[in-house]
């Protein structure tokens, strides 16, 4: 009898541990999944109470007393305060993070982890987003901001673009216009000139209107122009009051030599290790509502940008329809190589730049530029 107690008791305890290991294997497995969840795969991200403090960078190539700058810090500002400091965003401006012409890889290479990114630095990578670059077709900020906001829309072609990151808006610079030391009225009075553009579309519109092209970063135009090693610059009036370029430029041709796209992006895998919670407040506030505050931000500073021009005595110059005619024979020729360029089987970039003109069309009656 003593036997069998003894062999009962011995049997208990064998299924008690048993019961004991197994749990300690549940333990483990939940461990592991949650573990799982915090790797941001598939955005099965932390939850937003967890106490997780997320640290992001952003670039801007704008110095910080830009308007443009001082937007997106007030946005940064709202992330944090809406996310009780679990969401505290870096702006790096003056390009001392990630250089403008470095940012497109930069963000996907998590150097940024969100950024500033003018699309037209990227020769040949993001054309359709570009549609608006089409050389003296596009100039309103409003009309064209709106305008490649809605081809984002409508075109899985031009999301196909920019699929490498998380795109949260986009909008336009004004049409930049020719800032020089020597009054322009037609093509012929660049030729022998020296002067900077930003992107591929200004730079063959320059070289075909017979000026030398050259290449310097926003910040570097002052003494550029101070030095004599240029004539002159393609610029929008935003952007000479940023880098107090009406101190140095003595004629302004009001010519829409092209626009060029901003798209605010994030990096991919920042984005996906974010709760979803805190997605949505950087949506709220970095989002697509920021095509238009932005555009209208713009107008109200190219206001302000072209009045310290007048006001620095720059003459200001509005072509006759004989002297723009001057400059649409290769600007013509632009748009036809453009739309042979980018046109295949299944995209027909002819009627693609065709949309975006009308798209432009409706939206100039609602700009506020006069």
């Amino acid at each position: 009898m003593k036997r069998t107690a003894k062999s009962l008791f011995l049997a208990l305890m064998c299924v008690a541990m048993l019961l004991a290991l197994c749990a300690c294997g549940n333990d483990n497995s939940n461990a592991n999944s949650n573990a799982n969840a915090n790797t941001g795969d598939n955005n099965a991200s932390a939850p937003a109470d967890d106490g997780t403090v997320y640290n992001l960078s952003f670039t801007i190539h704008d110095p910080a007393t830009s308007v443009k700058t001082q937007l997106y810090q007030e946005k940064a500002d709202l992330v944090k305060e809406e996310t009780n400091g679990a969401v505290n965003i870096t702006i790096y401006s003056s390009g001392t993070l990630v250089a403008a012409t470095d940012v497109a890889e930069g963000i996907i290479a998590g150097s940024a982890d969100m950024g500033w990114m003018f699309t037209p630095f990227f020769t040949n990578q993001f054309p359709l987003t570009e549609v608006v670059q089409a050389p003296l077709q596009f100039g309103d900020v409003y009309a064209t901001s709106m305008t490649v906001k809605q081809m984002y829309e409508e075109y899985p072609e031009v999301q196909a673009e920019l699929s490498n990151y998380k795109v949260l808006n986009v909008y336009t610079q004004p049409g930049n216009y020719l800032f020089t030391t020597k009054p322009v009225h037609t093509a012929a009075d660049l030729a022998g000139l020296n002067i900077r553009t930003s992107s591929s579309v200004g730079t063959a519109m320059i070289g075909e209107w017979g000026a030398s092209v050259m290449s310097y970063g926003p910040g570097d135009i002052y003494e550029a122009m101070e030095k004599n090693a240029i004539d002159g610059f393609t610029f929008e009036y935003s952007g000479v009051k940023s880098f107090n370029l009406h101190e140095v430029a003595k004629y302004c041709t009001e010519i829409p030599i092209m626009t060029g796209p901003f798209v605010t992006a994030m990096n991919l895998d920042s984005w996906n290790k974010l709760p979803a919670e805190y997605q949505a407040v950087i949506e709220k506030h970095f989002g697509w509502n920021l095509t238009e505050e932005f555009a209208r931000l713009f107008e109200e500073d190219l206001k302000v940008g072209k009045q310290l021009c007048i006001d620095a005595g720059m003459e200001i110059i509005e072509l006759t329809d004989e002297e723009l005619a001057t400059f649409e024979i290769a600007a013509n020729a632009y748009i036809d190589k453009w739309c042979a360029d980018y046109s295949t089987g299944d995209f027909d970039a002819r009627a693609f730049l065709d949309r975006a003109r009308e798209a432009y069309e409706g939206y100039l009656a609602d700009s506020h530029m006069e």
